[in-house]
């Protein structure tokens, strides 16, 4: 059926307001990949929903657009990136 295929291939989990917030108060004006502070953020998932990745804090992340683009639906491994820790930026 259309209707199911476009489902699971296109419709994702809606990030929560509540959560959106959680993810930006932990991780600040700064991408957890290259540590640029910004205020033109993503939220990014760290194993992408389309591997199962879930919709959740520990699986969210904050993103440049750079970033967001390079990682690309892989995780950072299979992008060659690192993700920094909470509060960590490069200098």
């Amino acid at each position: 059926d259309f209707t199911i295929l476009w489902t699971l291939l296109y419709e994702r989990e809606r990030i929560s307001p509540e959560l959106r917030m959680k993810v930006l108060d932990r991780d600040g004006s700064i991408c957890r990949y290259c540590g640029k502070r910004t205020q033109s953020l993503h939220l990014d998932h760290v194993i992408p929903v389309s591997k199962k990745g879930k919709t959740q804090l520990d699986n969210l992340v904050t993103a440049c657009n750079k970033c967001n683009l390079k990682e690309g639906g892989r995780t950072p491994e299979e992008a060659g990136m690192k993700l920094l820790k909470v509060g960590q930026r490069v200098r």
